[in-house]
């Protein structure tokens, strides 16, 4: 469970074995993607919502550091990155994404 993901979608060579890579945080823009690729009529339902308002006001630097060293390989390979928001005093961490943030 707590491995890099990537090690869930790579072979022995560390060549990626999937054509497309869905992210949480836009979940159901890309379950539509993936119904429209294979020509199926689906709906995703909301089962469960937590209420809690965004995961990235949950990052301090310490857990910054603890997701760097343990999700480096995801964090490089998805193009996640951790951005200081230097306005806050409180150090609120937020974790953006790069341009290039869809694996083709």
């Amino acid at each position: 469970m707590f491995m890099p993901k990537i090690n869930w979608i790579v072979d022995k060579e560390g060549n990626v074995m999937v054509d497309f890579i869905a992210r949480f945080e836009r979940l159901q823009s890309d379950f539509e993607l993936i119904c429209s690729r294979l020509r199926v009529k689906a709906s995703l339902p909301t089962l469960k919502s937590s209420g809690k308002g965004d995961y990235r006001g949950y990052y301090d630097s310490e857990s910054i550091e603890v997701v760097r060293r343990w999700f480096q390989q995801d964090t490089e390979h998805f193009g996640y990155e951790f951005d200081v928001d230097a306005s806050s005093s409180v150090g609120h961490h937020t974790i953006g994404q790069s341009a290039d943030d869809a694996v083709e």
